[in-house]
């Protein structure tokens, strides 16, 4: 399993960039007789069991985010020196994010004809926006396959370390403000009214002032207290001594249910209509795993002492909630390290999760 592991991680899968690692896998499964497809970038892996009526999905995304500062990792992040193994542990970009649980899975894939149908997705633009999954999920609701289950579950194969079974996570929503205002000379005394940077100011100490507020009203009881960071900072200045005609400033808002559904109308609420309003990209809902959940009490079955808990990131958990479909998240991937340079995973805990995988699949068929 390492040997595949350095494979995987020795090819660079960028956001956007994950055809060459899905041309990669399509050929190892291809090799090794999985029965494998391409969808919209992704690999779908379609293996039918005994019970066709119950349909287990797993899920990892082929993409990685960016390397980050190259001159601080101690080996290659990707290329064919990539995947060095000391003391146990494999490094490399998206080692543990996301690929991982994609060895894993790979592995469990090889074990022969399952109790029940598995669905393992290998999915494009997880860090991005989550499009692989939704296309995955768009085409697989309606299809002919999952008009005949009576049970689905899915599992998402992130980074938890095998220590945790996450079960929901807060939203997030990626907004941008712009000010318009005059530009000119720095040497020129101005009214703040007429900067783009002073409106900003203006309106940043604003939404901070009733973030204190909202933090409180939109508390909820699982996914605990929404979160705000301002991401980016610009303006369009050209030259030292230059006053910028516009200023942008972004913003990540972490979500709890409440505040997602009014977040946009809070804001605009506080800013007034000048100062212009948009989404980066299309809001994800927030996602809590019902305790009535199957999928979950199988785990907690097969893992007893293994704590359920919030994620603080958001997953691709809400796109499966949002289709009917019961899931949670549980990986062996360590995700204390990921998004960073040097991030590794521990082999052990990978080959762990293939045994584990293989009990909960056993459970399910019950």
């Amino acid at each position: 399993m390492s040997n595949l592991l350095q494979k995987l991680i020795q090819i660079a899968s960028f956001s956007g960039q994950e055809q060459k690692l899905a041309q990669f896998i399509m050929a190892y499964c291809k090799k090794k007789g999985i029965p494998a497809f391409l969808h919209g970038g992704n690999v779908v892996i379609h293996i039918k069991g005994k019970d066709s009526h119950k349909a287990l999905i797993f899920n990892a995304h082929l993409d990685t985010v960016g390397p980050g500062n190259m001159s601080k990792w101690r080996y290659p992040p990707y290329g064919p020196l990539a995947g060095k193994i000391i003391n146990g542990k494999i490094y490399g970009l998206g080692s543990s994010d996301d690929k991982a649980a994609i060895a894993a899975l790979l592995m469990v894939s090889k074990t022969g004809k399952p109790k029940v149908d598995l669905w393992l997705t290998f999915v494009t633009s997880e860090e991005t926006d989550g499009s692989g999954t939704a296309t995955f999920l768009d085409w697989f609701t309606g299809s002919k396959y999952y008009k005949k289950y009576s049970k689905i579950s899915a599992i998402i194969g992130e980074p938890t370390g095998l220590e945790a079974i996450e079960t929901g996570h807060r939203g997030n929503a990626f907004i941008s403000l712009k000010t318009h205002g005059c530009s000119g000379h720095g040497a020129i005394i101005y009214k703040r009214h007429e900067l783009a940077v002073e409106k900003m100011l203006l309106a940043l100490r604003k939404i901070k002032k009733s973030f204190k507020k909202w933090k409180v009203r939109y508390r909820d009881p699982i996914l605990e207290f929404p979160g705000m960071n301002i991401i980016s900072i610009k303006t369009d200045q050209s030259s030292p001594n230059q006053i910028p005609e516009n200023c942008v400033v972004d913003f990540d808002f972490r979500t709890t249910p409440a505040f997602h559904e009014n977040l946009e109308e809070l804001i605009k609420g506080v800013i007034g209509p000048e100062i212009q309003f948009s989404f980066i990209k299309s809001p994800q809902p927030p996602a809590v795993v019902l305790k009535s959940s199957r999928i979950m009490a199988i785990c907690k079955k097969v893992l007893p002492e293994v704590p359920l808990q919030i994620s603080l990131g958001s997953t691709d958990l809400s796109q499966f909630s949002q289709k009917g479909i019961d899931v949670i998240v549980f990986g062996p991937g360590e995700k204390e390290v990921i998004h960073k340079e040097n991030e590794y995973c521990i082999l052990d805990k990978v080959a762990k999760s293939v045994s584990i995988y293989k009990s909960i699949i056993e459970e399910f068929a019950k």
